[in-house]
């Protein structure tokens, strides 16, 4: 229940809701921690919740400190596996929107496990070298596998390059 809890501070955190906070706490809660880390089957989880949200603010042009330790959260090790293919796509994609010199690597190092981690990988690629086919591609599997929030937004990076 407390992974589900953190993904409701995703939905949360991209709708704008301001509830977001509230939902990474009840997420503690169940998981009976202070900090997702301590908890194995939380912890890719909330780093690819982190990464995601990070990259939401970013986009929409705020400023946040956390960039950094965000991504290196979502290349930790993690317990739990599950949550692994999703945190390492978002801190993907979290380093090619930060800039980071190397975020080629971190696209390299990432896992493509499953269609939506493949979607993202193709669009932090397609971000990277200012691809157009590959950020199409990218926005064609999100539609495929019905994820909606991620086709429109992959849609708008390409109505904007």
């Amino acid at each position: 229940m407390a992974s589900a809890a953190s993904l409701a501070a995703l939905a949360h955190g991209l709708l704008g809701t301001g509830l977001a906070s509230v939902w990474q706490g009840r997420a503690l809660e169940i998981a009976r921690v202070q900090d997702p880390d301590d908890a194995p089957a939380l912890a890719a989880n909330a780093a690819f919740v982190d990464a995601r949200l990070t990259m939401h603010s970013l986009e929409a042009g705020l400023l946040t400190a956390n960039v950094a330790n965000a991504v290196q959260r979502d290349f930790a090790e993690f317990p739990e596996p599950w949550w692994v293919p999703y945190a390492r796509a978002a801190g993907a994609e979290l380093a090619v929107v930060a800039g980071f010199h190397d975020a080629a690597q971190y696209v390299e190092r990432a896992v493509m496990e499953n269609a939506w981690s493949d979607a993202v990988l193709l669009r932090a690629s397609g971000r990277l070298t200012r691809d157009r086919v590959t950020l199409a591609e990218a926005a064609d599997r999100f539609e495929r596998i019905g994820a909606h929030f991620e086709h429109a937004r992959t849609l708008r990076l390409l109505s904007h390059r």
